[in-house]
């Protein structure tokens, strides 16, 4: 079973914890709640809805702040090791309303299950932010009183900075670039915003297999509709990077020049 793998790995690391074991599973009104919602707005079935529900086992591990980075890279690595298929894994660092990683999993035996990795100070700002999201989810929440707990929620997780041990120097946010042409499963390409001290920049990966800079993301911001810039993690940015080497790849091998591409001579 995943808790006992779970246990058995909180016990390889004697600094990091596995906190809040014991509310790991959802309520059963809360998989109602979601199930339904998956049916009316998705026309799922209830046994469809109940496949996609990815978060019905959560489990947390928390860190010192001096050794996230190490702990996690770590934690990553073992998980794996232990036989569980990572299928998802989310950043949320930059995040505005939520601070930490998120990942999702499948056990041998096909359960999929959420793990959260926190810092002391991100785990406690998710309880305290907790009851005012509940307070979202709830149809009965005034549009007023929305405003409120969003702007509380943003305050709260506004006194975080970047990962910790992550370049405080630089971030980098990633964008799939879908247009007419092609898809959300499928983008036409991927940029990222840098941000550093002194700046920002926008920089694309382009066929010539080069990161360069780029305007379509100021362009997009500033109104123009022939892009949909759906903002990403930087997992899906590498799957769609090394898509793009392959078409490249396959261009030259060809006869084709990449678009862009610096003319031998």
């Amino acid at each position: 079973m995943a808790a006992d793998g779970m246990r058995s790995l909180a016990e390889t690391v004697p600094w990091r914890h596995l906190v809040g074991f014991e509310n790991r599973l959802k309520s059963e009104d809360q998989i109602k709640g979601r199930v339904a919602e998956d049916i009316r707005v998705k026309v799922r079935t209830a046994d469809q809805a109940f496949t996609t529900l990815r978060d019905a086992i959560r489990y947390t591990f928390q860190y010192p702040e001096a050794r996230y980075k190490d702990g996690v890279a770590g934690d990553l690595r073992r998980l794996a090791e232990s036989g569980f298929k990572k299928i998802k894994l989310e950043n949320a660092w930059e995040w505005p309303e939520h601070k930490g990683m998120i990942s999702c999993w499948r056990g041998t035996a096909g359960v999929p299950f959420e793990v959260q990795f926190h810092t002391l100070p991100s785990y406690e700002a998710w309880q305290l932010t907790h009851p005012a999201y509940e307070r979202l989810r709830n149809p009965a929440t005034s549009d007023a009183e929305r405003v409120e707990l969003k702007a509380f929620i943003r305050k709260v997780y506004g006194f975080f900075g970047t990962a910790p041990g992550a370049d405080a120097g630089e971030t980098l946010t990633y964008y799939a670039i879908v247009d007419s042409l092609s898809s959300q499963k499928a983008p036409a390409g991927v940029l990222r915003r840098v941000r550093h001290r002194d700046g920002e920049r926008d920089e694309a990966f382009g066929r010539d297999l080069e990161w360069r800079p780029t305007f379509l993301l100021y362009s997009a911001e500033r109104g123009n509709l022939d892009n949909d810039m759906r903002r990403i993690g930087a997992e899906e940015a590498e799957r769609i990077v090394e898509r793009v080497r392959a078409q490249a790849g396959g261009a030259q091998a060809g006869g084709a020049p990449a678009s862009g591409a610096p003319a031998s001579g």
